[in-house]
């Protein structure tokens, strides 16, 4: 990451809720785009076509950021290393191995799997969910817009948890209602959603460069 110790938290946040914004807006889109027929193609591969040609065309840093980004990396490894400058630091399979062994690491990593397994099989499957609440494509494409920005909401303001996903997942399993179900998806997305961040944010200042 490009920023200091103490702004981590807060960029991460900002960076991760992007995600969920791409997955709302991705709703919209993809029932826009499917609609284009052409006569080669028909519906879905326009939104490989055209949401792939805006990746391709977007910039990263300029080579003003970029300088700033290395100042910023060598701010935030002071003190973190025995160097003065992580510059001349050589890499060595010895702290590999300390990383790799470091109990913390190793909880903090089994955290992160438990999180993100149910984030990207919520992200992947939400339309499969909706589907079986007997709604047409066009209609449960639209219906994945609305928890995916609850979930962008609930990580700019850190809110939700673990216990709330929980009975969000109880309401989609338990109730045979389709709005009791679609409501749960919305305590879904902001319960597990602000999970990550918190996690990456805590490994990233706990752990020293290398």
């Amino acid at each position: 990451m490009f920023y200091r110790r103490h702004q981590l938290m807060l960029r991460i946040g900002l960076f991760y809720s992007a995600a969920f914004l791409a997955g709302a807006f991705g709703g919209l889109l993809a029932t826009g785009l499917a609609q284009i027929e052409t006569s080669k193609y028909r519906g879905w591969p326009s939104i490989f076509f055209i949401e792939g040609a805006i990746a391709v065309l977007a910039k990263f840093l300029t080579e003003e950021e970029r300088d700033l980004a290395v100042k910023r990396m060598n701010i935030h490894a002071g003190g973190a290393s025995a160097k003065p400058n992580v510059d001349i630091e050589k890499f060595n399979w010895d702290s590999v191995k300390v990383a790799i062994l470091n109990f913390e690491t190793a909880v903090l990593s089994l955290l992160y799997f438990a999180i993100i397994t149910p984030i990207y099989s919520f992200s992947l499957l939400l339309p499969t969910i909706l589907r079986t609440l007997a709604y047409s494509k066009v209609i449960t494409q639209l219906l994945t817009v609305p928890p995916n920005m609850g979930g962008f909401l609930a990580v700019l303001m850190m809110l939700g948890g673990v216990a709330v996903a929980i009975v969000g997942y109880i309401m989609l399993i338990a109730s045979a209602r389709g709005l009791v179900q679609y409501g749960g998806t919305f305590l879904v997305a902001a319960g597990i959603f602000p999970c990550s961040p918190l996690i990456l944010g805590w490994l990233s200042n706990d752990l020293a460069p290398h």
